[in-house]
Protein backbone atom coordinates (compact mmCIF):
# COMPACT_ATOMS: atom_id res chain seq x y z
CA UNK A 1 0.00 0.00 0.00
CA UNK A 2 1.21 3.51 -0.68
CA UNK A 3 1.75 5.97 2.17
CA UNK A 4 -0.72 8.42 0.65
CA UNK A 5 -3.62 5.91 0.51
CA UNK A 6 -6.60 6.49 2.80
CA UNK A 7 -6.07 3.63 5.32
CA UNK A 8 -2.44 4.65 5.92
CA UNK A 9 -3.32 8.34 6.18
CA UNK A 10 -6.17 7.57 8.57
CA UNK A 11 -3.81 5.59 10.83
CA UNK A 12 -1.17 8.33 10.78
CA UNK A 13 -3.66 11.15 11.39
CA UNK A 14 -4.90 9.25 14.43
CA UNK A 15 -1.44 9.64 15.97
CA UNK A 16 -2.02 13.43 16.16
CA UNK A 17 1.68 14.12 15.81
CA UNK A 18 3.95 15.70 13.25
CA UNK A 19 6.69 13.23 12.36
CA UNK A 20 10.42 13.75 12.23
CA UNK A 21 11.37 12.96 8.61
CA UNK A 22 14.61 11.06 8.01
CA UNK A 23 15.39 10.50 4.32
CA UNK A 24 17.91 7.79 3.48
CA UNK A 25 18.51 8.44 -0.20
CA UNK A 26 21.28 5.83 -0.41
CA UNK A 27 18.71 3.16 0.53
CA UNK A 28 15.89 4.86 -1.38
CA UNK A 29 13.71 5.13 1.73
CA UNK A 30 12.20 7.77 3.97
CA UNK A 31 11.52 7.16 7.64
CA UNK A 32 8.76 9.04 9.45
CA UNK A 33 9.32 8.96 13.20
CA UNK A 34 6.31 9.59 15.41
CA UNK A 35 8.36 9.56 18.61
CA UNK A 36 5.62 10.44 21.09
CA UNK A 37 3.40 7.73 19.62
CA UNK A 38 6.08 5.04 19.30
CA UNK A 39 5.51 4.62 15.54
CA UNK A 40 7.99 4.57 12.67
CA UNK A 41 6.74 4.34 9.10
CA UNK A 42 9.19 3.53 6.29
CA UNK A 43 8.32 4.21 2.65
CA UNK A 44 10.22 4.01 -0.62
CA UNK A 45 11.27 7.31 -2.17
CA UNK A 46 10.16 6.48 -5.71
CA UNK A 47 6.79 4.76 -5.26
CA UNK A 48 5.91 5.84 -1.70
CA UNK A 49 5.12 2.18 -0.95
CA UNK A 50 5.07 1.42 2.76
CA UNK A 51 7.83 -1.12 3.41
CA UNK A 52 7.71 -1.11 7.19
CA UNK A 53 5.66 -0.03 10.17
CA UNK A 54 7.35 -0.31 13.56
CA UNK A 55 5.29 -0.09 16.74
CA UNK A 56 7.54 0.53 19.74
CA UNK A 57 6.70 -0.28 23.33
CA UNK A 58 7.28 2.06 26.24
CA UNK A 59 10.90 3.03 26.75
CA UNK A 60 13.62 5.53 26.16
CA UNK A 61 13.23 5.43 22.35
CA UNK A 62 9.52 6.10 22.27
CA UNK A 63 8.44 7.60 25.58
CA UNK A 64 5.03 6.15 26.39
CA UNK A 65 5.18 3.91 23.33
CA UNK A 66 2.47 2.85 20.93
CA UNK A 67 -0.87 2.64 22.73
CA UNK A 68 -3.02 1.17 19.96
CA UNK A 69 -3.94 -2.40 19.17
CA UNK A 70 -1.07 -4.72 18.21
CA UNK A 71 -1.36 -7.47 15.58
CA UNK A 72 -2.36 -10.98 16.62
CA UNK A 73 -3.65 -9.77 20.01
CA UNK A 74 -0.11 -9.10 21.27
CA UNK A 75 0.70 -6.82 24.20
CA UNK A 76 4.06 -5.23 25.00
CA UNK A 77 4.08 -6.89 28.43
CA UNK A 78 4.11 -10.40 26.95
CA UNK A 79 7.21 -12.54 27.39
CA UNK A 80 8.78 -14.25 24.39
CA UNK A 81 7.45 -17.64 25.46
CA UNK A 82 3.92 -16.19 25.73
CA UNK A 83 4.16 -14.65 22.25
CA UNK A 84 5.19 -18.01 20.83
CA UNK A 85 2.23 -19.68 22.57
CA UNK A 86 -0.26 -17.08 21.30
CA UNK A 87 0.74 -17.18 17.67
CA UNK A 88 2.65 -20.42 16.95
CA UNK A 89 6.31 -21.34 16.74
CA UNK A 90 8.04 -18.64 14.66
CA UNK A 91 9.03 -19.27 11.06
CA UNK A 92 12.23 -17.28 11.67
CA UNK A 93 14.21 -16.46 14.79
CA UNK A 94 17.55 -14.87 15.49
CA UNK A 95 19.51 -11.76 16.36
CA UNK A 96 19.59 -8.23 14.96
CA UNK A 97 22.80 -7.02 16.56
CA UNK A 98 22.08 -7.70 20.25
CA UNK A 99 18.28 -7.80 19.84
CA UNK A 100 16.52 -11.17 19.77
CA UNK A 101 13.55 -11.48 17.45
CA UNK A 102 10.96 -13.92 16.14
CA UNK A 103 9.12 -13.57 12.82
CA UNK A 104 6.04 -15.06 11.17
CA UNK A 105 4.82 -14.85 7.60
CA UNK A 106 1.18 -13.80 7.54
CA UNK A 107 0.00 -13.87 3.95
CA UNK A 108 1.70 -11.01 2.12
CA UNK A 109 3.17 -9.56 5.32
CA UNK A 110 5.82 -10.52 7.80
CA UNK A 111 5.29 -9.89 11.49
CA UNK A 112 8.58 -9.41 13.34
CA UNK A 113 8.62 -9.20 17.13
CA UNK A 114 11.80 -7.93 18.81
CA UNK A 115 12.46 -8.43 22.50
CA UNK A 116 14.23 -6.35 25.13
CA UNK A 117 16.61 -7.69 27.80
CA UNK A 118 13.62 -8.56 30.03
CA UNK A 119 12.39 -10.82 27.18
CA UNK A 120 9.21 -8.74 26.75
CA UNK A 121 8.25 -7.11 23.46
CA UNK A 122 10.40 -4.09 22.56
CA UNK A 123 8.75 -3.49 19.19
CA UNK A 124 6.54 -5.10 16.59
CA UNK A 125 7.30 -4.61 12.89
CA UNK A 126 4.98 -5.19 9.94
CA UNK A 127 7.05 -5.77 6.82
CA UNK A 128 6.45 -7.05 3.31
CA UNK A 129 6.91 -10.80 3.04
CA UNK A 130 9.59 -11.96 0.66
CA UNK A 131 8.65 -15.65 0.76
CA UNK A 132 11.26 -16.57 3.33
CA UNK A 133 14.85 -15.62 3.91
CA UNK A 134 17.55 -18.00 2.78
CA UNK A 135 20.46 -17.01 5.02
CA UNK A 136 21.03 -17.75 8.70
CA UNK A 137 20.74 -14.92 11.25
CA UNK A 138 23.01 -16.59 13.80
CA UNK A 139 26.36 -14.80 14.08
CA UNK A 140 29.39 -16.83 12.99
CA UNK A 141 31.25 -15.76 16.12
CA UNK A 142 31.00 -13.16 18.85
CA UNK A 143 32.81 -10.58 16.70
CA UNK A 144 30.14 -10.75 13.98
CA UNK A 145 27.36 -9.17 16.05
CA UNK A 146 27.86 -5.92 14.11
CA UNK A 147 27.26 -7.55 10.74
CA UNK A 148 23.97 -7.37 8.84
CA UNK A 149 21.63 -10.02 10.29
CA UNK A 150 19.81 -12.53 8.14
CA UNK A 151 17.56 -15.43 9.05
CA UNK A 152 16.90 -19.08 8.46
CA UNK A 153 13.50 -20.72 8.69
CA UNK A 154 12.96 -22.59 11.95
CA UNK A 155 12.70 -25.83 9.98
CA UNK A 156 16.28 -25.40 8.72
CA UNK A 157 17.94 -24.50 12.03
CA UNK A 158 19.87 -26.99 14.12
CA UNK A 159 18.01 -27.06 17.47
CA UNK A 160 21.15 -26.87 19.62
CA UNK A 161 22.45 -23.87 17.67
CA UNK A 162 18.97 -22.30 17.64
CA UNK A 163 18.70 -22.50 21.42
CA UNK A 164 22.13 -20.94 21.79
CA UNK A 165 21.31 -18.08 19.42
CA UNK A 166 17.98 -17.26 21.02
CA UNK A 167 18.95 -17.37 24.69
CA UNK A 168 18.64 -14.03 26.51
CA UNK A 169 21.69 -11.82 26.84
CA UNK A 170 22.37 -11.11 30.51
Amino acid sequence: MRADEAPVQQFLMGLRETPVVRPDLMMGKVRYLYMNSGVVLVETVTTRAVVGIYLHGPGTTSGAGYSGELPQGLEFSLKRSEVRQRIQPPAFSGLMGQIHFDAWELGRAMLRVAYNTQETIAFVALLPSHGGVDRDRRPQDAASHDSEPVSAPASERDDSKSRASTSPIH
